[in-house]
Formats: C-alpha cells, sequence, structure tokens
C-alpha cells in the first residue's frame, strides 16, 4: 500500500509550504519546505493560527535557549497551533471523518505509544513543537500524534483555540488527578 492509500483526505495538499526558519541570532526568513507527511497514527493539519510563548522570543533573539545553542537552518518558534486537519494517517485513533475538522493544539505533539493520553505527564519520551529537535509550528502544515488533535466547535476563533488549549493542558492532567471538576470551589 502506497503512503498516499494509507492517509484519507491527502488530495490538494501541495508537496511544498512556506515555514519561518531561523537563520541566526535575532533573524528569521520564511522559507520553502517539504510539507510533512504524517506517520502511523498522527494528522496533517493546515496551520491557521499559531501561539508564541516567552521562550520562543528568548531563543529568536538570544539564539539559544538555557544550555541548548539553536541551529541556523531550523524553525524553533510557535508551539499553539490551531488549523484544518488535512489528512489522517492509518491506522489513527481520529477516524476518517476527522479531515476537515477544526483542531486546536497545545502540548505535546508525541509521546511512546503505550502511555495513555491524560498521562503524558508520565511519559519520558514526549516531544513538544519548537523543542529541539522539533520544529516549531510557524509554518503551513505539521503533524501530530492523532491524540493530541483537539476538535474545536465554530464558535470557538483560531486564535483563542491554541492558547486556550495551552490553558486547559495546564490543568487537565493535574486537575483530574485532583479530582477537581466544573463547579469545584477548593
Amino acid at each position: 500500500m502506497s503512503v498516499d492509500q494509507q492517509i484519507s483526505g491527502s488530495a490538494d495538499i501541495p508537496p511544498r509550504c512556506r515555514a519561518a526558519v531561523l537563520i541566526g541570532r535575532g533573524e528569521i526568513r520564511m522559507e520553502e519546505r517539504p510539507v510533512p507527511t504524517p506517520e502511523p497514527d498522527e494528522v496533517l493539519i493546515k496551520v491557521v493560527s499559531v501561539g508564541v510563548c516567552a521562550r520562543m522570543c528568548t531563543t529568536t533573539a538570544e539564539g539559544r535557549i538555557g544550555d541548548f545553542v539553536v541551529r541556523p537552518g531550523r524553525w524553533y518558534s510557535g508551539t499553539e497551533v490551531s488549523g484544518h486537519i488535512v489528512a489522517v494517517a492509518r491506522p489513527s485513533r481520529t477516524p476518517d471523518s476527522a479531515s476537515g475538522w477544526r483542531s486546536s493544539h497545545s502540548g505535546p505533539v508525541a509521546s511512546a505509544r503505550s502511555v495513555r493520553p491524560g498521562d503524558t505527564n508520565l511519559c519520558p519520551d514526549m516531544r513538544f513543537y519548537a523543542t529541539p529537535p522539533i520544529d516549531g509550528a510557524f509554518c503551513d502544515y505539521v503533524t501530530i500524534q492523532s491524540a493530541f488533535a483537539h476538535r474545536i466547535p465554530d464558535s470557538v476563533s483560531y486564535e483563542v483555540a491554541g492558547p486556550a488549549g495551552a490553558a486547559l493542558g495546564g490543568v487537565s492532567g493535574p486537575a483530574r488527578k485532583a479530582q477537581i471538576v466544573p463547579g469545584s470551589r477548593s
């Protein structure tokens, strides 16, 4: 079976896309890069909105974050993503009908397949956008593990969906473990 046969919804996806690439300390340039091909259990998202955190500003301005020195030619900005799912790789936990969903993502892009969603804080192999060696999401297309693609309602804007996802991700696992539910006061 070819890769195209393993990916539903893959029609009309260009072979190349734009990406914001860090050229050197404080210098970013738009370049063309290949559109990523989703691996099994990943989705391809056409990016509409991307958020930036303080870590990204430091990385761009200083050319480093902590002990890590940025390699020029990678795109290291963009962590909170929203857009459209345009392809679903098989096998996947996401239904074929997910192609076209409005999706939000903030948090891991992948973790060990054996770690259950919601317990990713326990995963030693967790990966995030813009955390080396994973590129950031300031590009036209990104891939993520299907468990981390969250459908967003039409009433939520793309610009709100990414940062809201970050806020929810920050409290969802700890809140579940602490048995905090809607309406909790303590």
